[in-house]
């Protein structure tokens, strides 16, 4: 929609007052002082009209400068927005960054905390052959006490496991009555290879066992 031209108003005015001004150069006729009053009046009244007109286009300005100034107060607030944006961005990026540290860490205490696993499997198994150990040395000088094939022999325990060697014989009489497979799988749960005959692994398990009678 077509908005009024102020300025050409205005300038229209001011040109239709000074030729109104110019109608009292005319020679007077009657009632020529009362058609030059009623002209002075419309002069008066334009000259009103064209202050009101510059008001409102001094109003019209203070409107526009009002608006530039909101503007830019928006666009004030848009770059205040968009800093919060981008500060918002560097704080995730940063806790990304300790995130990462942090599955790193975690990473490395799972690795850590096998490795004491490890550890802890490696000094279990030493603590059960040093239980093993302590337990089998007196029983072996327990049984080098046996005086005789018929006295009781204590059993060893598995150098490995520390747990009661099975089929482990009483006395040394059934001992020497046993099969050779079997006195190979006693020697070996004492962690002894067999060698030589079935007379040579039956010396050589009396022997380690403690046994030293006849």
């Amino acid at each position: 929609m077509a908005q009024p031209d102020f300025t050409a108003l205005n300038h229209a005015l001011n040109r239709a007052g000074t030729e109104l001004s110019k109608l009292g150069n005319i020679p007077a006729v009657y009632g020529g002082n009362q058609i030059l009053q009623e002209l002075q009046n419309i002069n008066t009244s334009l000259t009103n009209i064209q202050t009101r007109l510059g008001n409102v286009e001094q109003r019209l300005d203070n409107m526009d400068q009002r608006f530039d100034n909101m503007d830019q107060r928006f666009d004030n607030m848009d770059q205040r927005f968009d800093n919060m944006d981008q500060r918002f961005n560097n704080i995730e990026a940063h806790l990304g960054g300790i995130d990462g540290r942090l599955d790193g860490i975690v990473g490395r205490m799972g690795g850590v905390e096998n490795r004491m696993a490890h550890v802890e499997a490696d000094c279990a198994r030493m603590g059960t052959r040093m239980d093993a150990m302590s337990y089998n040395l007196w029983a072996v000088q327990q049984n080098s006490r046996a005086g005789s094939i018929h006295a009781h022999l204590i059993a060893l325990h598995n150098p490995s496991t520390n747990v009661v060697i099975p089929n482990f014989p009483a006395t040394a009489n059934i001992a020497r009555n046993m099969l050779a497979n079997q006195i190979d799988a006693l020697l070996q749960a004492l962690g002894v290879p067999p060698f030589g005959g079935p007379a040579d692994r039956m010396v050589l398990f009396l022997s380690r066992i403690g046994y030293a009678g006849p």
